[in-house]
């Protein structure tokens, strides 16, 4: 059975949470990547397009997974304790250059992504959206179900 609680007062705002993360780490990421590019291949006019939907899907799906699938992390952040934002400042160091650097290289490759229609990236942000809510959701359920008087579980209305 699932928990409409849940998915509606968390794993929802998680979404547009990680969507805005992800957009603005990846503006960031794809001016970067786009200056090295346009140093290597002057020649390349779509660059920054490609490099700026790489980036954030990127980002979404190596860096913000991670971030709000483990129980716990994000919840922390609000308990008042300063150690809280270390786990996420790790996950975010790491993993979001990673996922930008494997996003803005595997984008310009994809001839799914040639013709760069505005379905074409609602569809794929529709499909890592269902794929985040699958992993939160597991993820909370497994661990929920094993110890459900952890506070994070009940923070969270599960």
């Amino acid at each position: 059975m699932l928990n409409i609680n849940f998915i509606l007062n968390y794993i929802v705002p998680s979404l547009f949470t990680s969507t805005l993360w992800s957009a603005f780490l990846s503006v960031l990421f794809s001016v970067l990547i786009v200056l090295a590019l346009l140093i290597t291949k002057p020649e390349d006019d779509d660059t920054f397009v490609y490099a700026l939907i790489g980036c954030f899907f990127g980002i979404e799906i190596v860096c913000m997974i991670p971030m709000f699938a483990i129980p716990g992390i994000i919840q922390g952040l609000g308990k008042g304790s300063g150690y809280a934002i270390l786990p996420v400042m790790f996950l975010g160091i790491i993993l979001a250059p990673v996922g930008a650097i494997l996003g803005s290289t595997v984008a310009p490759k994809l001839k799914f992504l040639r013709n760069k229609t505005l379905a074409k990236v609602l569809l794929l942000l529709f499909i890592t959206y269902i794929v985040m809510a699958i992993c939160i959701y597991t993820n909370f359920s497994l661990n929920c179900a094993k110890a459900s008087s952890m506070w994070y579980c009940q923070e969270v209305g599960f």
